[in-house]
């Protein structure tokens, strides 16, 4: 159990976000097999790694702030304005290797209905003859 209260550990650390990542990252260390820094008062990695923030044997580090600079001058409209045009031109371009690849699919599926329009003739045909083959067989077993 921790003696503290969140709020004491909290003012160690720095803010309660800061706290949970710290405790977080000890427990995980804890869970691992890392040796405690205090004598343990529960078996949970997170209330022996809160109870390591209170006794001063654990602190959370800041990251080192970096300077924000701008090496570059924002581009004028005029820059702008002509990456658009170059984008739309591109674009105008892959439009048309789409309507050719369109018009090819089209005229492919007009040939392979025609190829199954032929199939199915052909098919219906076979059929007819082997219909009437049947009738002539059938009327020659009758007459003998």
């Amino acid at each position: 159990m921790i003696d503290q209260s969140t709020h004491e550990i909290e003012a160690k650390i720095g803010d309660k976000y800061s706290l949970c990542i710290v405790a977080a990252r000890r427990a995980r260390q804890l869970k691992a097999g890392y040796p405690p820094l205090v004598e343990p008062n529960s078996p949970n990695p997170l209330g022996i790694a809160m109870a390591e923030i209170a006794a001063g044997k654990v602190i959370g580090l800041q990251p080192e702030e970096l300077p924000v600079t701008i090496t570059e001058e924002e581009p004028s409209i005029a820059d702008l304005l002509g990456d658009l045009a170059g984008i739309h031109e591109e674009t105008d371009e892959e439009d048309d290797k789409l309507i050719s690849l369109d018009e090819e699919l089209a005229q492919a599926s007009a040939a392979l209905g025609a190829l199954e329009d032929q199939a199915d003739e052909d098919n219906s045909d076979e059929t007819d003859e082997t219909a009437a083959d049947d009738e002539t067989e059938a009327d020659d077993s009758k007459d003998a």
